[in-house]
């Protein structure tokens, strides 16, 4: 397993105090630090050995102070993220020729959310890639690793009790129906929990509801609330109470092994079935009942309830925007704004108090091709042209998005970013690398990064290094200087 270390340094770090310099207001970091007084001068990191580390509440969270002189280095942060991250920009600074400036670093995040999110349902992603994903991520200070688990094409999650979720829910994929399943154990969900906590990484679950439920339903058929021609079994039947037993079930074991704050919910393009809730008798009933608004009534009064499972679990319920207008408590609901072409629905997340994480398909969708000429990717939703997810999109990102801001600043109910890769044309490793470098790095420019300190010319020369990072480490990377140099179908 080839993994991608050479950010953990030792707890190196120790004083000289500020020195006084000409002001340089880069070095050679992704993402750029917020505050750089650096001389040209460079001194062997080998040299300035262990370094002293304190903490100073004063700081922002995951913020630091990263000091170096001719007899050492020292770091102030704020907690053990910004120690971590004070570490990350220390390895960068040494990378070309083990030397570093003398001079002073000041940083810290513009967002508290700095997410990427992989689907391992429309194909299985290996734990290894899974692995290396993270390890890319805390080089570029991201926190928050999303998971989608479970969707149409396979249930990817063990759950206790419930064995053929992954007995038969877990089997084939978005090309092979046939293929064997293939799921993460619950050691395998440990490993990867750990791994990520060890990087500053929270992961964040999802268990899709109560749409795109087909591969739950293929396994357990007495809870299929039905679906489409296209979309057979799309939904759970959200008027039968075994179903919310079945599902709050799953969500308590799936709690047991998420320790963090978060369980994603889904809760998007319940349409996609139709009318099929029309013909269940269960869902007519629990209309007429609780004198529901029709069918999508009955789909806000499950969000509501499954929210309140979620909340009696100790979790925030994250959802996409789909949900914004069904009466979810702002107090314990995290939103996702996808919809780049519903402004109104981002709009209305932020008018009516939630927090949200601004993931929208353009230009932070990875499965949509990252330049012209490229072939094997997205380029459409429906028949609405979107285009390449570029470098360039992503860097100019939020500040072209005007429905994040007041008054000139960005919403304070906006607490991050989050670029998705949805892997229904994303089959192996080798395709999540090709979809996924070097557009993390600009992810990460603009999730953390001021807005005066992101210029494309500097990014842009930085890459040349990335580029050879990603090489050395065996990645099939997207190199747009060359881009016949990895073939984008990614065969095995």
């Amino acid at each position: 397993m080839k993994l991608f270390r050479v950010f953990v340094l030792p707890a190196a770090l120790l004083l000289a105090g500020l020195v006084s310099c000409s002001r340089t207001h880069r070095v050679d970091v992704i993402p750029s630090p917020e505050k750089v007084c650096v001389r040209s001068a460079r001194v062997p990191l080998s040299d300035l050995g262990e370094a002293q580390c304190r903490l100073n509440a004063s700081l922002p969270a995951e913020g630091y102070v990263l000091r170096i002189g001719k007899k050492g280095v020292r770091i102030a942060a704020a907690d053990s993220a910004g120690l971590f991250y004070a570490r990350q920009t220390l390895a960068q600074l040494a990378e070309a020729d083990g030397t570093v400036p003398l001079g002073s670093i000041k940083d810290a995040p513009r967002f508290p959310w700095r997410g990427y999110m992989l689907d391992a349902s429309r194909h299985f992603i290996e734990k290894e890639k899974v692995f290396e994903v993270l390890d890319y991520m805390a080089r570029y200070k991201l926190n928050k690793f999303h998971w989608h688990l479970t969707d149409t094409d396979g249930w990817r999650l063990e759950i206790d009790g419930w064995l053929e979720l992954t007995g038969i829910g877990a089997l084939g994929n978005r090309s092979d129906h046939g293929a064997p399943a293939r799921y993460y154990s619950k050691e395998d969900v440990r490993e990867v929990i750990a791994y990520a906590a060890a990087r500053h990484i929270e992961v964040i679950p999802e268990v899709d509801m109560p749409g795109h439920a087909s591969a739950a339903n293929r396994a357990y058929p007495e809870f299929d609330g039905g679906g489409s021609e296209r979309l057979p079994s799309f939904t759970f039947n959200v008027g039968k109470e075994e179903t919310y037993a079945f599902l709050s079930d799953v969500l308590s074991c799936t709690a047991e092994q998420f320790p963090g704050a978060y369980i994603h919910l889904g809760g998007d393009e319940v349409d996609f079935a139709g009318k099929a809730w029309a013909q269940k008798p269960e869902i007519m009933e629990l209309v007429a009942r609780e004198k529901l608004d029709g069918l999508q009534g009955a789909e806000a009064w499950f969000d509501r309830r499954m929210q309140q499972v979620v909340a009696g679990l100790g979790k925030t319920a994250a959802l996409w925007c789909d949900v914004v207008d069904y009466g979810l408590p702002t107090d314990g609901t995290l939103l996702y704004w996808w919809r780049h072409d519903r402004k109104d629905m981002l709009e209305r997340c932020l008018e009516k108090g939630y927090a949200t994480v601004l993931c929208p398909r353009h230009p932070l969708y990875f499965d949509f091709i990252q330049d012209e000429g490229l072939k094997n990717g997205r380029t459409h939703r429906g028949n609405e042209y979107v285009g390449p997810c570029s470098l360039e999109d992503i860097l100019a990102y939020p500040e072209s998005e005007e429905g994040a801001f007041r008054d000139g600043k960005v919403s304070p109910l906006v607490v991050g970013l989050e670029a998705c890769l949805w892997t229904e044309l994303v089959q192996n490793g080798k395709r999540v690398d090709f979809m996924t470098f070097p557009r993390l790095a600009a992810l990460a420019e603009s999730a953390w990064s001021q807005p005066q300190n992101k210029d494309w010319t500097c990014f842009s020369t930085l890459l040349d290094r990335e580029y050879a990072l990603y090489e050395r480490a065996g990645l099939w990377y997207y190199d747009r200087r060359n881009p016949g140099l990895h073939d984008e179908y990614c065969a095995d």
